[in-house]
């Protein structure tokens, strides 16, 4: 499929200024990962997978991503775009990649599947279908034990520090139920919220570790602190859809395509933003046009966000690709100040995770 980089240009004082870049590209895949200036694009198993830098002056370079060039699938990137995991589409061998050299990467295992890396290059992913594992080059693959009772574990998010690690448990008592879960010094822990009823997980961690965000049945969840905000549509209602990646200042995006997360998006399915400052969930394509943001067409999901101390960057999937906004660094307020009028009362997975959420 062929879509556009799109960069919009300068607003009028009023609002948020907006990096003065127009640019094209044509890309086949889906955005997976998005850095100040890079967005990286995964062609999904034997597509070419690449890595894309905007230029200050709006012209567009790409190099593809390789295993010593064999096909290999990309999944996720580092906030700071310097490193990038995925596996091997031929031996299925999870790799790393650092941004010096796209078509060597390390290698660190078979049925290693790393799913998130942080700025440091800390890899965490799943062992097969039941071990969560962190790899660094210094350590090598190292399994993240599951306390007793519970079966599996898989990891999805990593926090700067490496401290903070978020995915999915699945408790003995929750008859294959995936359930939300974070890592940290103490071990897995369960989320608040999680249910053995029905199926969930978290997907993303800001890099403080203190916003996470994920899933919970069909609704978008947001933790922070610890704390379960349930997000609202603007009728009040529990917002039906996932939340794909959070930031430190508070920002959650997703899309409401449950069942694809990392292919692309069903024809009706809408990409989202939403703000403790919000009173409720906004499409993007709404949120952008109150930005002074002009997109070409519809926004069917936003895959990644990246804030830098000043501007919000977007993997998008849609008319657009990438989106830059410049927004004030607000700190993320206490989840007990939330008013409750319409916030509580408002891979990036990847295919290998999805096989298991299906099941």
């Amino acid at each position: 499929m062929v879509r556009s980089l799109f960069v919009i240009g300068l607003l009028a004082a009023v609002s948020p200024a907006v990096a003065g870049v127009v640019a094209e590209i044509d890309a086949d895949g889906l955005p997976v990962g998005v850095a100040p200036g890079r967005l990286l694009v995964s062609g999904w198993f034997n597509g070419s997978s690449v890595l894309y830098s905007i230029n200050p002056d709006g012209s567009v370079s790409g190099t593809t991503v390789s295993n010593h060039g064999g096909a290999a699938t990309v999944l996720a990137m580092s906030d700071n775009g310097r490193y990038i995991v995925g596996f091997d589409d031929a031996t299925g061998h999870g790799l790393v990649w650092s941004s010096d050299d796209l078509t060597a990467p390390t290698a660190i295992g078979y049925n290693n599947n790393p799913l998130g890396v942080n700025d440091g290059g800390v890899a965490v992913g799943d062992w097969g279908a039941s071990a969560a594992i962190r790899w660094t080059a210094a350590t090598g693959v190292e399994h993240l034990a599951s306390p007793s009772g519970f079966v599996g574990h898989g990891a999805i998010g990593v926090s700067a520090d490496g401290s903070v690690i978020v995915g999915a448990s699945s408790p003995e008592s929750a008859s294959g139920n995936w359930q939300p879960a974070v890592w940290d010094e103490a071990g897995w822990q369960l989320l608040p919220g999680a249910d053995p009823r029905i199926r969930g997980f978290a997907a993303a961690v800001s890099s403080n570790g203190r916003v996470i965000g994920g899933l919970l049945g069909n609704l978008a969840a947001v933790w922070l602190d610890r704390e379960l905000v349930r997000l609202k549509d603007a009728e009040g209602e529990n917002f039906r859809g996932m939340v794909l990646g959070v930031t430190d200042n508070g920002y959650a995006i997703g899309t409401t395509d449950l069942y694809y997360t990392h292919e692309p998006a069903q024809d009706d399915s809408r990409g989202f933003i939403w703000h403790p400052s919000f009173e409720s969930v906004m499409w993007f394509d709404d949120w952008a046009a109150a930005q002074g943001l002009s997109l070409p067409g519809p926004i069917k999901g936003v895959r990644d966000v990246m804030f830098d101390g000043t501007e919000l960057h977007f993997a998008l999937e849609g008319s657009v690709y990438y989106a830059q906004v410049s927004v004030a660094p607000a700190a993320v307020p206490e989840p007990s100040s939330l008013v409750l009028c319409g916030l509580l009362g408002g891979v990036g997975l990847v295919r290998v995770w999805h096989r298991r959420w299906r099941t």
